[in-house]
C-alpha cells in the first residue's frame, strides 16, 4: 500500500444478485486530490462512491481509506470511519421541514458534538457556502443551487477528510454548476480530499483535476 495514498482499491468487485455493478476496479487518490469520477448512466459512479463511503461492502476485493481496511472491518467501527467522510448526495436528502442551520446541525448532533461547539461550527461553514441569511429558511423555500450548497454544508461542517459527491450539478444549469465546482475546489485548497462522481464531460474539461472514467463497471481511464 502507498504511504501517501488516501484512499485505495484493489481488484474490487460488486455484484446485486445477479446484476454485476463493478468489476475488478483498482487505483488510488492520494491525499488532496480532486478527483472527478465520470461515465455514462449506469456506469457504475454512485456504486463506487457508496463503497468508498462504506455504505456498501465489495463482494470481492480491498478498500483501505487511510491505514484502515474497510472491507474486513467491523461493523461496530464503521462509523468512526464514517464520521471523516462527508457525502454530497445527487438529490440532496435535506429534510424539508427543518430550517437551513438545523438540516447542517444535525450532522453534529448525529455524531455526539456538544452543543457549545454546534453553533460556531454550523455558521461557519453556512457563511463559507454564502448562506448566513438563508440560515433560518426551509429547503423547499429554496432555488435548487441554494439546496445543494446547504447538502454541500452538512457534508463539510464535520470537517471530513474525504468529500464525496454524486452528481452534486446533476440538476443544476451551468453557471450554478460551475459555482458548486468552484466550492468544493475552495475547500480542495484547505485540504479536503474531493472525489465528484458526473456524467458532464464538459464540465470535467473545464476544470483541473485527475479523472478516473467508468464505462460498464469496468475502469476504462485515469488521468492525473
Amino acid at each position: 500500500m502507498s504511504d501517501q495514498a488516501l484512499i485505495q482499491m484493489f481488484h474490487v468487485h460488486k455484484n446485486f444478485g445477479q446484476n454485476v455493478a463493478l468489476w475488478d476496479i483498482s487505483f488510488k487518490i492520494e491525499k488532496g486530490a480532486f478527483v472527478f469520477v465520470t461515465g455514462p448512466s449506469g456506469a457504475g459512479k454512485s456504486t463506487l462512491i457508496s463503497l468508498m463511503a462504506g455504505v456498501e461492502r465489495p463482494s470481492q476485493g480491498r478498500i483501505v481509506i487511510g491505514k484502515t481496511e474497510l472491507s474486513s472491518l467491523k461493523p461496530r467501527l464503521m462509523p468512526a470511519v464514517r464520521r471523516r467522510i462527508g457525502i454530497v448526495f445527487q438529490d440532496f436528502k435535506l429534510l424539508k421541514d427543518l430550517s437551513v442551520f438545523d438540516n447542517v446541525s444535525l450532522a453534529l448532533e448525529v455524531c455526539g458534538y456538544p452543543r457549545a461547539r454546534i453553533r460556531p461550527r454550523v455558521e461557519k461553514v453556512l457563511g463559507a457556502v454564502g448562506l448566513s441569511k438563508k440560515a433560518r429558511s426551509r429547503p423547499p423555500g429554496l432555488s435548487g443551487g441554494e439546496q445543494q450548497r446547504v447538502a454541500l454544508a452538512r457534508a463539510l461542517v464535520t470537517e471530513p477528510t474525504i468529500l464525496l459527491a454524486d452528481e452534486p450539478t446533476g440538476n443544476l444549469d451551468w453557471e450554478l454548476s460551475q459555482e458548486i465546482i468552484h466550492l468544493l475546489q475552495r475547500f480542495n485548497r484547505n485540504g479536503t480530499t474531493i472525489i465528484v462522481a458526473t456524467h458532464d464531460r464538459q464540465l470535467v474539461r473545464s476544470i483541473p483535476g485527475g479523472v478516473l472514467t467508468l464505462q460498464a463497471g469496468r475502469v476504462v481511464g485515469v488521468e492525473a
